[in-house]
């Protein structure tokens, strides 16, 4: 049975992941732990432009049943919804990726869970460990659906 966004919440908040061993406690090592315990197939690997690249090139990243949707504020409705994997335009060098836990369009409110999220430092401790923040839709370019 898989487990529900608020079990995998708990199992790993304040924790660190190293999923791939490589470069220490980043944002993809949470997401590629979330499809993993998801059953789903993994992204391709990023190298050193990370999850960036899933963005600029998503046919190139992702397999099947796994798609890109683009973040269109002309569609308010289009929201990522709890499991999705979502991508931001920050840091400008890497971006930064996460998973939704929650998403309201009307009041430009999302809710993540993320690692190495704020100083990006890839020890992953303290605020670069994973936790829950909301957060607005700013920086969006879109998230991994199936």
């Amino acid at each position: 049975m898989i487990m529900t966004i608020q079990e995998f919440v708990n199992k790993y908040n304040w924790k660190r992941i190293d999923f791939d061993n490589f470069a220490g406690y980043q944002c993809v090592d949470l997401t590629r732990q979330r499809l993993k315990e998801s059953g789903l197939p993994q992204y391709k690997p990023l190298g050193n432009n990370w999850c960036k690249l899933i963005a600029l090139n998503p046919n190139a990243y992702l397999v099947a049943p796994l798609r890109w949707v683009q973040n269109d504020l002309k569609k308010p409705n289009q929201i990522p919804k709890p499991w999705d994997i979502i991508i931001f335009s920050v840091p400008k060098s890497t971006w930064h990726i996460a998973v939704v836990t929650g998403a309201l369009p009307w009041v430009n409110s999302l809710t993540i869970f993320e690692q190495n999220g704020w100083k990006w430092t890839t020890t992953g401790v303290w605020v670069d460990a994973c936790r829950i923040r909301k957060i607005t839709y700013r920086n969006v370019l879109g998230w991994i659906t199936w």
